[in-house]
């Protein structure tokens, strides 16, 4: 678990990560039957930038992650739970979070149509 600022530009030391990819080609050879390999999961709690030094390391060595902004909108869904009592718009906080995190998510969204909203006739309201 990583809470140092991105800007602290910190990494896995280098025995960790090849212990780790070593690790799972040998549970490879024995098969199905082998044990759980003991592989860390990284949690980098920093989500500006998206790929930090520690997660794109994490990711080229093929260990697991969490990334800051999957913490940030998973505790949002939850206090907003909490505090409101409804279900929150998990789609949409997701979005919010990745749009000011990833860069370019904004353009990888499925363009939506512009259609024009229809304003209700006022005809037979009002005096």
């Amino acid at each position: 678990i990583c809470t140092l600022p991105a800007s602290a530009e910190f990494v896995l030391p280098n025995w960790m990560v090849k212990d780790a990819a070593s690790e799972e080609e040998d549970s490879a050879e024995v098969g199905a039957l082998s044990p759980p390999v003991n592989r860390p999961i990284v949690y980098d709690v920093s989500y500006i930038p998206y790929w930090t030094k520690l997660i794109s390391q994490a990711e080229e060595a093929g260990l697991d992650v969490v990334r800051g902004s999957e913490m940030l909108w998973e505790q949002g869904v939850g206090q907003f739970e909490l505090w409101t009592g409804r279900m929150a718009p998990y789609r949409v906080m997701k979005q919010l979070v990745l749009k000011i995190t990833l860069p370019n998510y904004t353009s990888q969204l499925p363009q939506q149509s512009k259609k024009k909203k229809k304003t209700p006739s006022k005809k037979g309201f009002g005096p």
